[in-house]
C-alpha cells in the first residue's frame, strides 16, 4: 500500500469509528503547566482527590495533590539533590508511578526497590526499602490494605498492611523471568500482570498460583474496573517501525479477551496508557499527542483533537465526564463536557427506574426497563453522589429487569444511579429500620 493510500484508509477508519459519538462535545483545557517539568504519572481516588508525580529537569522530585478534581494543584512532597557533607550527596527518590487508595493514602513506586507512602495526605511521609535494589515502575492497590508493585527488571512485591511492609511474591512467570511492564491488583486475591514478553498472566489466589491469560498481548498498560473486567492497551509492531493501536478487554476475569480497537491512527505509535471511569467512559493515550475516548463501554472510540507539547505519559479519571492526562513537558490536561453542548443522547426516563418498596424497611428491589439491549451499570451512592457499592454491571437484554437491593443497609437516604448507553438517571431511596 502506498503512503497516500495508507493515509486515506486511516482517515476513513477514524471517521467510521468516531461517527457514533460525534454529537457529544468535550474539550481539553491546559489546567496546569510547570515549565521544565517531567510528569510521570497521575491517579485519582474520586471526583475530588487526585495526585500527580514528576520532576523538574534536574534532580528535584515532587508529588502534587488536587482536592477539586484536577482544577488546582499543590505540592505535598518535595525532594532534591543536595550536598550532605564534603564527600556525600543526598540523592533524591526517582518517582515512577502512583496509587491513591483513599483521599489521604498515597503510595509512590520509586527507584532502588523503595516505596514512598503517606496516610495523612502528605503531612508525614515514610520510605519503605524492600529487599530489591531494582526500580519499581508500577504500583497498584486493590484497597487501602492490599497492593502489588514491580518493575521492568525487578521482582514483584505485595503488601497487606497498606504499604507499611512489602514481601516478595512468587514469580508470575513459570520460567522465573523477572520483570513486568504493568500490573493491577483488581481485588485482594485477583491480580493481573503484563510480563516482559507482553503475556497477560493472572492469579485468583493472591499470587500463590499463576495462569497464562493472554499470550503475546502486544500491550503495555492494564486498568481494572472490577475483578472480572480488565482493560489493556498497546500496539502491534508493523513495518517501518510503526505500531497499530490496540485495546483489549475481558469481562470474565481473563478467561477470554476481546479486541475492542485495532486500527492505525496518527501518530502510528500505539497506545501507552488506558483509564476507565466506569463501565462506559474510558480513554487511552499514545505518546505523540494521541487520545482516543469511548462513552459506550468500548464499542466505539473517538480520536480526540488535542494540542499539547511533549509526549503524553499517563491518564486517569476524576469523574465519568472528567479525565486528566499528564505530559512529559509539565502540562496537565483536563477534559470536561461542554456545558451547552447539543447532545442527541436522551436521559433515561426516570419512570424507567424504580425502588420498590420505597421506603425500604426489610428487603427491596430495583426495577428498570431498557428500550434496547446494552451495557448497564447500577450503583448505590450517598446523597453527595459518592459511590458506595456497585449493584449491577453487565450486558442486559431489552425489556424489564429487577435486581435486589443490598441487604443490611443502615437507615438513611441514598441515591440509586442507573447508567446505560442512553444516559444516566438516579432516584432517591429511603431505608428505614
Amino acid at each position: 500500500m502506498t503512503s497516500h493510500s495508507l493515509v486515506l484508509a486511516t482517515l476513513a477508519a477514524v471517521l467510521v469509528f468516531a461517527a457514533p459519538l460525534a454529537a457529544q462535545e468535550y474539550r481539553w483545557v491546559h489546567q496546569d503547566s510547570i515549565p521544565s517539568f517531567y510528569y510521570r504519572d497521575v491517579a485519582c481516588h474520586d471526583g475530588n482527590n487526585c495526585v500527580a508525580i514528576g520532576s523538574p529537569r534536574g534532580e528535584k522530585m515532587m508529588v502534587r495533590r488536587s482536592i477539586d478534581g484536577g482544577r488546582t494543584w499543590d505540592p505535598i512532597y518535595f525532594d532534591s539533590e543536595y550536598v550532605a557533607d564534603s564527600t556525600h550527596y543526598h540523592v533524591p527518590l526517582h518517582l515512577n508511578h502512583v496509587a491513591q487508595p483513599s483521599p489521604e493514602h498515597i503510595l509512590v513506586a520509586c527507584d532502588s526497590g523503595r516505596i514512598l507512602h503517606t496516610e495523612d495526605a502528605g503531612a508525614h511521609w515514610g520510605i519503605v526499602q524492600t529487599s530489591s535494589d531494582q526500580s519499581f515502575n508500577w504500583i497498584s492497590m486493590a484497597d487501602t490494605l492490599t497492593g502489588i508493585a514491580g518493575g521492568y527488571n525487578s521482582e514483584m512485591f505485595s503488601t497487606t498492611d497498606g504499604g507499611r511492609t512489602w514481601k516478595l511474591s512468587p514469580s508470575p512467570d513459570s520460567t522465573g523471568l523477572h520483570g513486568a511492564f504493568d500490573g493491577v491488583c483488581a481485588s485482594p486475591l485477583v491480580w493481573f500482570v503484563l510480563n516482559n514478553r507482553r503475556d497477560i498472566v493472572r492469579t485468583v489466589d493472591g499470587g500463590a498460583h499463576w495462569q497464562l491469560s493472554r499470550a503475546g498481548s502486544h500491550c503495555y498498560s492494564l486498568t481494572p474496573l472490577s475483578p472480572a473486567r480488565i482493560w489493556a492497551a498497546g500496539g502491534i509492531q508493523i513495518p517501518s517501525n510503526q505500531r497499530r493501536d490496540l485495546i483489549l478487554a475481558t469481562r470474565d476475569s481473563g478467561a477470554t479477551w476481546q479486541t475492542q480497537l485495532d486500527s492505525m491512527l496518527p501518530a502510528w505509535d500505539g497506545l501507552s496508557d488506558i483509564a476507565f471511569a466506569d463501565s462506559l467512559n474510558g480513554i487511552a493515550i499514545g505518546e505523540m499527542e494521541k487520545i482516543v475516548r469511548t462513552t459506550d463501554g468500548g464499542r466505539t472510540w473517538v480520536l480526540e483533537k488535542v494540542n499539547v507539547e511533549g509526549p503524553l505519559v499517563a491518564a486517569a479519571y476524576s469523574a465519568p465526564s472528567t479525565a486528566l492526562v499528564v505530559s512529559n513537558f509539565g502540562i496537565i490536561l483536563r477534559q470536561e463536557r461542554v456545558a451547552n453542548a447539543v447532545d442527541d443522547r436522551r436521559d433515561v426516563d426516570a419512570a424507567q427506574l424504580q425502588v420498590v418498596p420505597n421506603p425500604i424497611e426489610g428487603s427491596g428491589a430495583i426495577r428498570y426497563h431498557l428500550a434496547a439491549p446494552g451495557l448497564v451499570r447500577i450503583t448505590l451512592c450517598d446523597m453527595l453522589g459518592r459511590e458506595r457499592t456497585i449493584l449491577e454491571e453487565e450486558d442486559a437484554d431489552a425489556g424489564s429487569h429487577e435486581t435486589p437491593a443490598p441487604p443490611g443497609l443502615r437507615a438513611g437516604l441514598y441515591l440509586v444511579r442507573l447508567v446505560t448507553g442512553d444516559g444516566t438517571t438516579a432516584v432517591r431511596c429511603i431505608v428505614q429500620r
